[in-house]
């Protein structure tokens, strides 16, 4: 969708000025496309899905920050730390006037909380009504599809097919970390498919957004912070850490990392369990490190 989406903005001057009355209100009318990227990162302040910036009539820059989503749930602050965005665009002279805007399925809307407001909202049943409208029909139909078969994949969310030896594998790593590790209170697997390689811990006493990841094909136990800075974990972890613990930035959040030998969860638990051990212990001691240090 954020390609679909970007492919329109720069091939299509008609939606362009559609998304613009959506975005800053009927009338407003766009003199130059100055462009439009995806996927743009702050250090600080995460990432923006869509950035549109065009040239109004009356000379000034204005910018789209633009949020996207299907079915992922919203990040910690994400809609306060988009207006962030905006606000430095604006301080540090990208652009004069900025809007935030969340596109998803109108089902999505029922779902957010009252802080996650963003300036402006667009249902897919909007693009996929205005897609169906233009010629010609066949690539308006076809977008149209693409965007109702999004909206159908928020009804019925995420459906998983089971692989046999996977699942095994999760339910006896979760029995030894039951037994031997309780304290990480994991849950009892279901079913899970090919992909779902990466174990998760999130005790009954973590915050929300912090949780402890295996990556068993990267090799690492991450005790991971949503929406959270790198610098910022530094400042209160670095002095609590072995040789062996590193702080890492991960997309929109920030880890504690501690190296641990690679599984291949599609072999037998037998030929892989000291190695789920050694990272058993690893998220035990992530625990702790976390636990001595829990915010008030």
């Amino acid at each position: 969708m954020d390609l679909l989406l970007l492919e329109e903005l720069h091939a299509s001057p008609t939606f362009r000025t559609w998304i613009v009355e959506k975005l800053f209100g009927a009338g407003t009318r766009l003199r130059k496309f100055e462009g439009a990227w995806h996927s743009i990162s702050d250090a600080k302040l995460g990432e923006t899905d869509l950035l549109f910036c065009f040239q109004s009539f009356d000379g000034d820059v204005w910018a789209a920050l633009i949020e996207n989503k299907i079915s992922a749930l919203t990040q910690y602050r994400q809609a306060a730390r988009y207006r962030k965005r905006g606000r430095k665009g604006r301080e540090d002279g990208s652009w004069d006037r900025y809007k935030t805007c969340l596109i998803a399925p109108k089902a999505y809307f029922e779902t957010l909380k009252p802080s996650e407001t963003f300036d402006v909202y667009i249902t897919y049943e909007d693009l996929a009504e205005w897609f169906q409208s233009q010629g010609p029909a066949d690539r308006g139909s076809y977008k149209a599809k693409f965007i109702k078969e999004a909206i159908e994949q928020n009804r019925r969310g995420y459906q998983i097919t089971p692989d046999e030896r996977i699942s095994k594998f999760w339910r006896s790593y979760w029995q030894l970390c039951s037994s031997e590790f309780p304290q990480l209170a994991m849950k009892e697997p279901g079913p899970k498919p090919a992909g779902g390689t990466w174990p998760l811990f999130q005790p009954p006493n973590f915050d929300k957004r912090v949780q402890i990841i295996h990556k068993t094909e990267q090799g690492f136990v991450d005790l991971s912070f949503s929406g959270a800075n790198a610098g910022d974990l530094k400042m209160i972890y670095r002095p609590r850490l072995d040789n062996e613990t590193m702080i890492e930035q991960t997309g929109k959040s920030a880890v504690v990392r501690v190296a641990v030998p690679k599984i291949d969860m599609f072999a037998k638990f037998e030929t892989e369990a000291d190695n789920v051990y050694v990272a058993l212990q690893a998220a035990r001691k992530l625990y702790d490190l976390y636990c001595g240090h829990m915010p008030q």
